[in-house]
């Protein structure tokens, strides 16, 4: 099995995402434009794919398995993130091992979400999910973090072997299709975007783009965001407030991942 560098540039997370739209009282409307005129033209969510394990995590615990012999953990790895039966070879197209849809998340644009994963593991993506979601997503980011731990030499091959294994299994339950997709029901909208109207004669139309939405999962009420990024929080500061907040919430989170609540939530026991 090779080494692999991946580049962010070599993307393929080409497939559609189904356009989804604001509804009505999530917009703001600024200007004396009549109400039909407010409901006339729908706003669309712009949507975005975002990594429940990152690009970070992915390359370098690969690495660290060719570099200690884990052929077989480099196999399932294929199976998991390709959805096909795998040989021994890497796929030609590497850059489907980090864009599978059974790792990734549809949701508001990073810039639009405050809590965007980047170059870490996605604590909020189980919190505000169901069901199947819920239990493949919470077992893939326990499998982020046995990775992460794995890359950094703080877990020996053996046992790093063992627990994959195990999770494996997990990971596999859901197809990425069941995933890879945006339910509305699991995200907060903490500021809504604003449309400003001008009026020219009997007629109006917007004036430029709607302003930017603030978006988050469930893992913060919306009156604890509020208070930590109010309106106007300089950007700075908020980045700075947002990487505390998604540490400590972080920590608490993989803590409570192990055996015993995958079981009690599911993930475990359903054929």
């Amino acid at each position: 099995m090779p080494r692999y560098s991946i580049i962010d540039a070599s993307r393929g997370d080409s497939f559609t995402i189904p356009p989804q739209y604001y509804h009505i009282d999530d917009v703001d409307h600024v200007g004396d434009v009549p109400p039909a005129h407010q409901r006339g033209g729908l706003v669309e969510i712009a949507l975005a794919r975002h990594h429940i394990i990152s690009w970070s995590i992915l390359h370098n615990a690969w690495n660290r398995c060719v570099e200690t012999d884990l052929i077989e953990v480099c196999r399932n790895l294929i199976r998991l993130l390709t959805e096909q039966a795998s040989d021994d070879s890497m796929p030609a197209d590497v850059s489907r091992l980090c864009w599978a849809r059974r790792n990734l998340i549809i949701g508001p644009l990073g810039n639009d979400r405050l809590f965007d994963p980047g170059e870490g593991l996605d604590f909020e993506s189980p919190l505000g999910m169901q069901g199947k979601r819920l239990r493949h997503v919470c077992a893939m980011v326990k499998l982020g973090k046995t990775m992460d731990e794995f890359r950094h030499k703080r877990m020996s091959p053996k046992d790093f072997a063992a627990r994959f294994g195990a999770l494996y299994k997990d990971c596999m339950r859901v197809s990425g299709d069941e995933i890879c997709t945006f339910e509305r029901s699991e995200w907060t909208l903490n500021i809504k975007p604003t449309i400003t109207w001008v009026r020219q004669g009997n007629t109006y139309s917007r004036q430029g783009a709607p302003t930017a939405p603030r978006w988050h999962r469930s893992c913060y009420t919306p009156g604890a965001v509020a208070k930590y990024f109010a309106p106007g929080t300089d950007p700075d500061l908020a980045r700075i407030r947002t990487a505390h907040l998604r540490s400590a919430a972080h920590t608490r989170f993989v803590k409570s991942l192990d055996h015993d609540e995958l079981v009690r939530l599911g993930s475990l026991t359903d054929a």
